[in-house]
């Protein structure tokens, strides 16, 4: 990384939130390739997997949870995200993943519009999608070479969760762990619906960021 390059990106780490165009370029020096490492997942105590989950993918979502009025209240329909390898993130800065994970959710949601055709190469896409013999749809993510299909296997309210849609740890179905075992979905920023809803079958979509970490043995 250049000389140039680090000094235009140094307020990130001073003061957690950049010039817009410093954290898209920042973003943007990813060689694209999914970066692994053995970073601990910073996800609450409850949230349990198997001791050799030790590949960790780890990105920052960006994107909208979506919602339909039933009974007067706004039920979850889903969502659709861009997620970005924030590997130059941590690469550049040094800092813990933590404190890492706490400030980016924040900044995505403010500095990367979506949906956008601009701005930094996705490297993953996250959407729901349809299983045989099942009432609701499942959660995706897919890179270029590869993708998985979850089911929700424990969650957590996030600590604002009137603002912040809730912590979630995923869990691969059989015969569809081809990108990872876990996905944990973790700092959420925005995507609560309103309270309440007065047209029956009528939509919403709610921006929010996310970090989101994949692992696998």
């Amino acid at each position: 990384m250049s000389v140039a390059l680090c000094l235009l990106l140094a307020p990130l780490v001073v003061f957690g939130t950049a010039i817009p165009a410093d954290f898209t370029r920042l973003l943007s020096t990813n060689s694209g390739d999914l970066a692994t490492s053995d970073i601990v997942v910073p996800a609450p105590a409850k949230f349990t997997s198997p001791s050799d989950q030790n590949q960790v993918i780890a990105t920052v979502g960006r994107g909208v949870q979506n919602y339909t009025c039933s009974g007067g209240s706004w039920v979850s329909i889903g969502a659709v995200a861009s997620l970005y390898d924030i590997a130059p993130v941590v690469d550049f800065t040094h800092l813990p993943i933590q404190t890492i994970s706490s400030m980016l959710p924040k900044m995505a949601l403010k500095l990367l519009p979506f949906p956008t055709r601009v701005g930094p190469r996705v490297d993953i896409h996250h959407y729901f999608v349809n299983m045989p013999n099942t009432t609701a749809a499942s959660p995706k993510f897919e890179s270029a070479t590869s993708s998985v299909i979850l089911k929700k296997l424990d969650s957590v309210d996030a600590p604002n969760k009137a603002t912040d849609v809730a912590w979630l740890q995923l869990e691969a179905l059989p015969g569809q762990n081809g990108l990872a075992s876990y996905v944990y979905r973790l700092y959420t920023s925005g995507g609560q619906p309103p309270s309440k809803c007065t047209v029956e079958g009528s939509l919403i979509s709610v921006q929010y960021a996310s970090m989101y970490f994949f692992t696998k043995p």
